[in-house]
């Protein structure tokens, strides 16, 4: 599932990798716990889940500025992926593994709140 942005991928990229702004676009994350604001590949942490735990995740890959997965609970969640289109518009794509197709509809409203969250800066 993906959106156009009208945004860079080095703007969009802060805002999908800053772990203090997961809770405001991420319908499902209530709040972070990381060491690394930023993530990097093998950042580890904590996420507060709409069910009022925290389940552990780990960044399972990262390219910088185009694309990173990460396992939530010790399963393989979401990957996000960033493909320029040109200086100032790209696409974000949220991947999912088949069996979370229900899920889709969360990514949906992530898409649209990273969208006015672009718009925003």
């Amino acid at each position: 599932m993906g959106m156009i942005m009208e945004a860079n991928s080095s703007d969009l990229w802060r805002i999908i990798t800053d772990t203090s702004l997961w809770p405001e676009w991420g319908p499902s994350v209530l709040d972070v716990k990381c060491s690394d604001r930023f993530i990097l590949y093998g950042s580890k942490g904590f996420v507060k889940t709409v069910m009022g735990f925290y389940l552990a995740f780990t960044i399972t890959s990262l390219k910088k500025e185009r694309a990173w997965t990460w396992a939530v609970g010790g399963i393989d969640a979401t990957g996000h992926r960033i493909i320029p289109i040109n200086d100032e518009c790209c696409k974000l794509f949220f991947d999912m593994p088949i069996w979370a197709g229900p899920y889709s509809i969360i990514c949906l409203v992530a898409l649209i709140r990273i969208k006015k969250l672009v718009n925003s800066i």
